[in-house]
């Protein structure tokens, strides 16, 4: 099964319209049931450029609508790309989803870590393989007054107990960029085809 899978990844990931970015934003790195993914930003390739979509909770009682949004975007992709995915976001989305008695929206989709791809290209030259590091090192991209991810969590609980929306673009913007990374991640990691 795992080998097949992997087959599966490496045939998609040689169509990009086959892929499908996906980055979550959460409220803490624990996982488990007590962490809800309340961002989700998603891309893919179209004629014309990259499309990209987030949906952000605003309310806990919307979490199954959240992942049936998510699993409409995912039924026209073959391949989920993400970036540490396959042991955080994904099993993470698996959990909420149980819990909320919902269909996991990514189950189906092979699934490519850029994670695992650049460990093996980079692991022994990069002080670490995080994905600030890849934009920096493998795109010469540094972001400019990003709000950084450990921050975010935090900034969400803001804007649930108190409503305090100022923090909300900055947010978006985060997990917007993490999305450009993952597409552009994948020529410098030969992973276009992989």
């Amino acid at each position: 099964m795992r080998r097949t899978r992997r087959r599966s990844a490496r045939r998609a990931g040689g169509e990009t319209a086959a892929l499908l970015f996906f980055d979550t934003e959460t409220t803490g790195l624990a996982g488990g049931t007590g962490t809800l993914a309340f961002l989700a930003g998603l891309a893919w390739f179209e004629a014309d450029g990259l499309r990209t979509r987030q949906y952000l909770l605003t309310g806990f009682a919307d979490e199954a609508a959240l992942y049936a949004q998510i699993r409409e975007t995912a039924s026209t992709r073959r391949c989920l790309v993400t970036y540490n995915g396959k042991s955080f976001d994904a099993p993470l989305v698996r959990s909420r989803c149980r819990l909320v008695h919902a269909p996991d929206p990514l189950a189906d989709l092979a699934h490519l870590d850029l994670l695992h791809a650049t460990r093996r290209r980079f692991g022994r030259s990069w002080p670490d393989c995080r994905l600030r590091t890849a934009e920096t090192r493998a795109l010469d991209f540094v972001r400019v007054g990003d709000l950084p991810g450990s921050l975010v969590p935090e900034a969400f609980r803001r804007f649930m107990r108190h409503g305090e929306t100022a923090p909300l673009p900055a947010i978006l913007e985060h997990n917007r960029n993490d999305l450009l990374t993952l597409a552009a991640l994948l020529a410098p990691l030969g992973e276009s085809a992989p």
